[in-house]
């Protein structure tokens, strides 16, 4: 056995649009849509880290095609899908400067998370199903940071 070492996603952002191309396929054909992205939408695929890698990009995708109600999947579609990249890109710098401990900057990401979230007015539960939570961790975490689900 000759063992094959493959670096991880991030190291090969050139891969990453032919593994979006592929996952779209795949899962439009699987579901029976017959979707497609937008310039910006791949544009932050493309750009984001991946750091569960390429099966957080197939289920990222396959919950893209499942979900957006349009043909189009559009970047607030995408941003949504992985709100931590607009949050990441936003908060990173800015919290180093502060000396923010872990857990302090762990918590205003999370917040700034939820609230990207709640703004899109999605249901409870389109909304845990989207972000991979149970609808009662959903509801504990928006009653933490004094959010409340448009259900």
């Amino acid at each position: 056995m000759i063992p094959i070492k493959l670096p991880p996603l991030r190291e090969r952002k050139e891969d990453v649009f032919e593994f979006v191309q592929y996952f779209l396929k795949v899962y439009n054909r699987k579901h029976g849509y017959r979707k497609r992205l937008s310039p910006e939408a791949v544009h932050i695929l493309c750009d984001y880290e991946w750091p569960g890698n390429v099966r957080e990009l197939s289920n990222i995708m396959e919950r893209l095609v499942v979900v957006t109600p349009s043909p189009v999947i559009g970047e607030d579609d995408v941003l949504l899908a992985i709100p931590d990249y607009q949050a990441i890109k936003l908060q990173r710098a800015d919290m180093i400067e502060k000396g923010m401990t872990h857990q302090s900057a762990m918590e205003a990401f999370e917040e700034t998370y939820f609230r990207y979230i709640m703004e899109k007015g999605l249901t409870l539960k389109k909304t845990a199903d989207l972000i991979g939570l149970s609808e009662s961790t959903l509801k504990r975490k928006l009653k933490k940071y004094g959010l409340r689900p448009r259900d």
